[in-house]
């Protein structure tokens, strides 16, 4: 068994939310695979959508995003100025806004496993291999 305090589990900003290999049945399947450990995990680029539908989840211990970053960065792009720090900084400001209040949504609730799932037969060895 496991014996990690905190565990990173990433990228997954290029994941689909649903779905076999989606973020919500990854977490269900490492949360199944952890049974009976203290482990939680940190999640790399996590989704708006996820964040908030996975708070409160027992073994999600933190996460973090870099959509503020990709968005200044195109939006500087876009207006054919640079990505400085002064434009990142006014970018995030508005993101970490924006998430909470999406925190404060009562139509987020947290996700029941998307499927049953049975026990793996041979329980992975390294975690990294999920």
């Amino acid at each position: 068994m496991l014996d990690a305090p905190l565990v990173g589990v990433g990228s997954m900003c290029r994941r689909d939310l649903e779905g076999d290999t989606g973020v919500f049945r990854i977490i269900d399947e490492l949360d199944r695979s952890l049974a009976g450990a203290k482990t939680r995990l940190h999640l790399f680029g996590l989704k708006s959508r996820a964040v908030a539908e996975l708070r409160g989840h027992p073994r999600v211990a933190s996460c973090d995003s870099q959509a503020y970053g990709v968005t200044s960065r195109q939006n500087a792009r876009k207006s054919g100025t640079s990505k400085t720090n002064a434009r990142l900084a006014v970018t995030m400001s508005a993101w970490y806004q924006q998430q909470r209040q999406a925190l404060k949504r009562s139509d987020y609730t947290f996700r029941e496993p998307l499927t049953e799932l049975s026990p793996p037969a041979h329980p992975p060895q390294d975690l990294s291999l999920i």
